[in-house]
């Protein structure tokens, strides 16, 4: 192999772990599913919050395991309905970075209830306020939402 080309290899190569290591870490998503597609004014719908954390990524439970570890957190952000109560699960207890934390990771199903109000079309929306962890960092504290449409009669 000629110096020029294993030159072009060794330039290849460590360009590729600069580029590796400076990628940005995948992101979560997040999937909000009603119960139904209707309700009736000023009742109760049921719905879920799926969040799918990508491989070898984890978010902490709610409540956290220790003070100081940003939790997976469900919000409402549309003002005609009103996010009456979320049903966090229970996380999987993991070693992390030394101790022990309960942790979600891979998909985690969320069950939620809203109190919708008038007559209409609404749409529902959630945020989900995440910090996103490896075995070894934490991303900085982020967030997404998640709508799903219901007719309210």
């Amino acid at each position: 192999m000629s110096k020029a080309v294993r030159a072009l290899f060794v330039s290849a190569a460590a360009f590729s772990a600069i580029a590796f290591a400076n990628a940005p870490a995948p992101k979560p998503t997040a999937e909000l599913k009603l119960a139904s597609t209707t309700a009736k004014k000023n009742s109760e719908i049921k719905g879920t919050v799926t969040v799918t954390i990508p491989s070898g990524y984890h978010c902490y439970q709610n409540p956290p395991t220790k003070d100081y570890m940003i939790p997976l957190k469900i919000t409402a952000t549309d003002k005609k309905t009103t996010l009456k109560t979320v049903s966090y699960p229970k996380g999987k207890v993991d070693e992390v970075a030394g101790e022990k934390a309960a942790v979600y990771s891979g998909k985690v199903t969320i069950p939620v209830v809203f109190k919708v109000g008038k007559a209409g079309k609404a749409s529902l929306s959630v945020k989900v306020d995440y910090q996103m962890c490896d075995d070894s960092s934490c991303q900085p504290p982020s967030s997404l939402t998640a709508k799903a449409d219901v007719t309210v009669k």
